[in-house]
Order: C-alpha cells, then sequence, then structure tokens
C-alpha cells in the first residue's frame, strides 16, 4: 500500500518564529525610542550599541527581516558596518534601512543605496513612518519565507512523488509480465485441453456407432448428455483462446470505416436475416481493423442473440456528437445495476438467465477495445433493450 502523500502546508505563517529586527544606533536615546516605537509590532526586537555588538549578533541569530544603522557611530560608520554585513552570505540580501539627519549629502546616499540598502529613514524619525517602512518589510520577509518553506515542501512531495511513480512504473512492468504469463499459460492450457476432449467425443461416437443398437433409451439419453456437455466445454476453451488471442494479436492502427467493417461482418452471424439493421452512409475512425472487427462481431452476435424473441428486432449502428459509438438494439435488455458487471467472462448468464453460449462475448470486446486505449459501457433495461456506447 502506498503512503499518503502530506499536503502542502497553507498559512506557513502560523509555524514561523516571529521574524527579527535588529536596530544599531550608538546613541542610548534614539536606540530605545526607536525601539519603543516598533516594540508593539509582531516583530522579537534585537538592538546592538556599536556595530561590534552588531557583528556579534549576526553571529548568532540566523536571520533577520530588516536591519536600521545609524550612519554616523564612532569607530565603524553605519556605510562599513553594511560592507561587513553583506560579506555574510545569510545576510547578502537582508533589507537595510540607514537612519541619518537630513544634511546626509547624495554621494553618501547613493553610496549606501550601492550597498543595497532599501530606504533611508531621516532624523527626528516620525514614529508613522518608522513603523509602516519595517512593518513592510517585515510582511515582505514573512511571505518570502512562506514560499521558501511551500517550495521546499513542494521539492520534498516531488522527490515522494517521483519514488513512487517509480514503485508504480516497476509494479505496472511486472504486472505486465505476470499478465503475459497468465496469458500464455491459459492459451497453452486451453489448447492442450482440445486434445483429450477430442478423444472423448470421438470414443462417444464410436459408442454410438458401434453399440448403438445395444443401448437402452436411457444409455442414449446419458450418451446425449455427455455430447451436450463436451459441445460446451469446446466452445468455453475456444472462448478462452479466443480471449488470449485478442491480447496476444499485434495491433496494427489504420483509418477504418466502421460501416463497411459491419456490412463485411453481417453476413457471417446467424439469424442476421430477420434483424432490420439501421445503419449511417459512413462511420471512418482510425482502429486496428482486426481487433475492432472482433469487438463490432461480439456486440452485434450478442444485439441478435438477445433479440430473439422480439418479433421485429432492430440492430443500429451510430456515432454521437462527441464521438462516442454505439450499436443499440431492441432486444431483452438487462437491469440498470448490472451494466459494469456484464464485460465480465461468464456474467451475463448469472445476472440475466442466459444459457446459450460460451458468455465471454463481452470480456473480448472489451479486451479488443482495450487494445485501442478505449473504453466500453452499457445501459439497458429489460424487456426494453440495450445500447452499448465504445469510444477509441
Amino acid at each position: 500500500m502506498m503512503e499518503q502523500l502530506p499536503e502542502i502546508a497553507h498559512g506557513a505563517s502560523e509555524v514561523l518564529p516571529k521574524p527579527t529586527v535588529l536596530l544599531v544606533d550608538d546613541n542610548p536615546h534614539k536606540l530605545h525610542s526607536m525601539e519603543s516605537v516598533v516594540s508593539d509590532l509582531p516583530i522579537e526586537v534585537l538592538t546592538a550599541a556599536s556595530a561590534k555588538e552588531a557583528l556579534k549578533l549576526l553571529l548568532r541569530v540566523q536571520d533577520f527581516a530588516v536591519i536600521l544603522l545609524d550612519v554616523n557611530m564612532p569607530d565603524m560608520n553605519g556605510f562599513e558596518l553594511a560592507e561587513m554585513i553583506r560579506q555574510r552570505p545569510r545576510f547578502e540580501y537582508t533589507p537595510l534601512i540607514f537612519v541619518t539627519s537630513i544634511s546626509t549629502s547624495e554621494a553618501e546616499r547613493a553610496r549606501g543605496y550601492g550597498m543595497g540598502a532599501v530606504d533611508y529613514i531621516f532624523l527626528p524619525v516620525v514614529p508613522e513612518v518608522l513603523r509602516a517602512k519595517v512593518m513592510a518589510l517585515v510582511d515582505l520577509y514573512r511571505k518570502t519565507r512562506e514560499v521558501e518553506i511551500q517550495a521546499e515542501q513542494l521539492k520534498h512531495l516531488n522527490h515522494q512523488l517521483n519514488s513512487q511513480l517509480q514503485h508504480i512504473e516497476s509494479l505496472n512492468h511486472q504486472l505486465s509480465l505476470s499478465n503475459r504469463e497468465l496469458e500464455g499459460l491459459t492459451y497453452s492450457v486451453s489448447f492442450d485441453l482440445r486434445a483429450p476432449l477430442g478423444s472423448v467425443s470421438n470414443y462417444v461416437g464410436l459408442v454410438r456407432e458401434e453399440f448403438g443398437e445395444q443401448l437402452s433409451g436411457k444409455g442414449k439419453k446419458y450418451l446425449d448428455f455427455v455430447e451436450t456437455g463436451l459441445e460446451r466445454a469446446d466452445k468455453l476453451i475456444q472462448g478462452f483462446l479466443d480471449l488470449t488471442q485478442v491480447a496476444r494479436a499485434p495491433f496494427l492502427p489504420r483509418e477504418v470505416d466502421l460501416v463497411e467493417l459491419a456490412q463485411s461482418l453481417i453476413p457471417s452471424l446467424p439469424d442476421h436475416q430477420r434483424v432490420h439493421w439501421i445503419l449511417p452512409e459512413s462511420l471512418p475512425l482510425a482502429a486496428d481493423p482486426a481487433l475492432l472487427g472482433t469487438a463490432l462481431s461480439q456486440l452485434l452476435s450478442n444485439a441478435i442473440k438477445f433479440t430473439s424473441k422480439v418479433p421485429k428486432p432492430e440492430v443500429e449502428i451510430g456515432v454521437l456528437e462527441d464521438g462516442t459509438y454505439f450499436v443499440r438494439d431492441n432486444g431483452s435488455g438487462f437491469p440498470a445495476d448490472y451494466a459494469d458487471r456484464i464485460f465480465l467472462p461468464f456474467q451475463r448468464q448469472r445476472l440475466i438467465g442466459d444459457a446459450g453460449g460460451a458468455k465471454i462475448g463481452l470480456a473480448i470486446a472489451h479486451r479488443a477495445l482495450s487494445r485501442h486505449g478505449g473504453s466500453i459501457w452499457a445501459e439497458g433495461k429489460p424487456q426494453s433493450g440495450a445500447i452499448f456506447y465504445f469510444r477509441i
């Protein structure tokens, strides 16, 4: 049994830790002021009073949603700290916001943007502006992380799916081999069974010929039972041979006219003269003519058989607008809830008490159409006829 694949998590933000924001400023008053402005946002706030403290935090913390840097700090200014931050692969794309006075030169601002700064905040800090800019970058960070998590989950899911597809392909290959072996065995056993049945039939004939006059009426009746059983067994074996032959036959599709094919088959079908045939002028399609002929022959024989008690039997061949072909008859039909089972061998006898034939014709039709990658299904009502649909 295959393991159930996990679903990709929706709403990944629920399992993400709070985004972390780093504030770096050597002025304790400014640092505390900025921290108080953003403290009620859904973030974790870390502060550093110098570039050196900030670098220590970069070693300890895995990721930051945004880093705010004071441009004018002693020992190492904000631009120099930004260069060192960018040298660490983890923080190569971390958004940087420089906090500076309005007097900062255009050259300095350009330098900051060149280092990857996403924005500037000018002193004095306007709380609403600071909150809005931090929150915008935090939202972007959160959505980016959600996408990354879902991408990782999708990667894992694809790996599991590929593994399961490989497993399915292996099982299909094994099943195909087993089916071929089973079909070969069925064909071989069915073929070999005909020889002993033929011998029994010959000996029954000899008994009737040489000792027929000495047999009582009961003895002759017993011989009739034996011959009837042999005949049914022969039909059964022939049905198995026909079924396996359909699976083993080469598949050679070409342009075929379904109406011409039906017209070539009808004269060889028993009791075809009593049926009124309704055929269109032409129904061209691409199919293997031998396999399609096998399927169509079985469907037409089935239609004739189950219209045998109808005063004016009719059988129609046609096609629907969506390209579905059909064979319709006005015969005895079948209960609607039997539709899914009548294509299994021997089911028709069990379902509606049909006592003639090998009960394998519809299974052969199903197998022949399956060789085309097609499908077949049926609709019917008791005493209201049946219609068999198929697609190629």
